[in-house]
């Protein structure tokens, strides 16, 4: 029996900066029920320690590791200090009963604007014993973007367009990726919606900006932006930047700014998925510095991006298992948890890594025949199911019959999955 799509109440979390080093925490439920305290946030070396933890680079146990149990601890912290405060933890717990007894979910929408230097808080690993939030699809945790001019919904006809860019710059100081597999794991997820006329996947000849800007002049609308290759983040400035490609091969960083200002000048992106490193860090002092969140500034309603290093083999996994999820009809937050779940069935800590951030809260409901940023119910961007019917069922039933790719599988067998190739 195929599982039911995941609908949603929301339990908004504001933070604003309060007395000395404490945070205001303002919380409301989708009753409207109100709450507030105060939050001691994690110390810069409690966070930095954590950090290093879960970096695959310093990782050297596969399974039930001690990586898994410090993301526990780490977590329940976490979250304890968030709802210690009797007034939020109040709204919480009836939040999550009453969404229970409806038989939803709860999305927890984390607002930090006011609040930047919490930014860098991996808020995915909260844990309210005896799981973590992020984790499970019941209870997917968003990051949302506070904007003064909030993109407006849109409505997009059939076929949904995605555009991919894949860069490869020449510099031996870069790791090689598994690029040519994921480019391939994609198209693959993606093969019976193309072949219904329901998805289109076209991929940029060059990683260069100048053909980015040929591609959104003269080009088709698209809908979803893919990246795949190296990504960083400079502490000294609080940029991060995706590495593209100079005509001539060579490397070439790119931030929000340069980024946005080409990608988004139709106005028609949707949701842009950067699987790189580091593309959702951003500077504690600027909470729209980052690459991921400054592509929010510039219109695109939803983005996911990597706050950690991320291995070849967690690349693969989160791709495969996301747009799988989204051709089954899944919003895009809980098509974000659906691989998480997938990536903690591989890694003990990894699937903390992927990060949404979403600035289409409390939008119309989702048109039939659309994809835009949705309401409470139904989610950030969302493929309607009624819309290419035949390709969704295609796909299900692909998905029933095994979602797993031969080659990923092997990587994992042999070990070559521990490489963190992306940074």
């Amino acid at each position: 029996m195929a599982r039911a799509l995941p609908d949603y109440d929301e339990l908004e979390i504001r933070l604003t900066p309060g007395r000395g080093d404490a945070y205001n925490v303002e919380v409301q439920s989708a009753s409207g029920a109100r709450g507030r305290g105060q939050f001691e946030p994690p110390g810069d070396l409690d966070i930095e320690r954590f950090r290093r933890t879960v970096d695959p680079r310093n990782r050297r146990v596969r399974g039930r590791s001690r990586y898994l149990d410090a993301a526990t601890q780490f977590g329940a912290r976490l979250f304890e200090q968030l709802v210690s405060s009797a007034g939020v933890r109040d709204v919480y717990t009836t939040a999550r009963h009453d969404a229970s007894a409806a038989g939803k979910g709860l999305r927890l929408t984390l607002s930090l604007r006011a609040a930047p230097q919490l930014a860098s808080i991996p808020w995915e690993f909260l844990y309210d014993r005896p799981r973590f939030l992020a984790q499970h699809v019941t209870s997917p945790v968003v990051r949302f973007v506070d904007l003064e001019d909030p993109p407006p919904p849109l409505r997009i006809e059939a076929p949904l367009r995605v555009l991919g860019m894949v860069s490869r710059p020449r510099d031996a100081e870069l790791d090689a990726l598994d690029i040519d597999e994921e480019q391939s794991a994609l198209e693959r997820r993606l093969r019976s919606l193309i072949d219904a006329g329901a998805v289109t996947l076209r991929w940029l000849a060059d990683a260069t900006l100048a053909a980015l800007q040929q591609e959104v002049d003269h080009g088709e609308d698209f809908h979803v932006f893919h990246y795949i290759g190296h990504g960083e983040y400079d502490e000294e400035s609080g940029h991060s930047s995706l590495i593209l490609e100079h005509g001539d091969g060579r490397p070439r960083r790119v931030g929000g700014q340069q980024l946005g200002a080409l990608l988004c000048d139709r106005g028609t992106l949707r949701l842009a998925v950067l699987n790189a490193c580091e593309a959702a860090q951003t500077a504690p002092q600027d909470p729209l510095a980052g690459i991921a969140t400054s592509l929010m500034e510039y219109g695109v309603p939803a983005v996911v991006a990597m706050q950690f290093a991320i291995t070849d083999v967690g690349a693969l996994t989160f791709a495969d298992e996301f747009y799988g999820a989204l051709a089954a009809g899944y919003a895009v937050d809980a098509a974000v948890t659906q691989a998480r779940r997938a990536l903690a069935a591989d890694s003990d800590v990894e699937w903390g890594t992927p990060v949404l951030f979403m600035s289409c809260a409390r939008r119309p409901p989702v048109r039939p025949q659309a994809v835009h940023c949705g309401d409470r119910e139904g989610g950030a961007v969302v493929v309607d199911r009624g819309w290419g019917a035949a390709a969704w069922r295609a796909s299900v039933g692909r998905c029933k019959a095994g979602r797993r790719d031969p080659a990923r599988d092997s990587a994992r067998a042999d070990g070559r999955g521990g490489k963190a190739g992306r940074c």
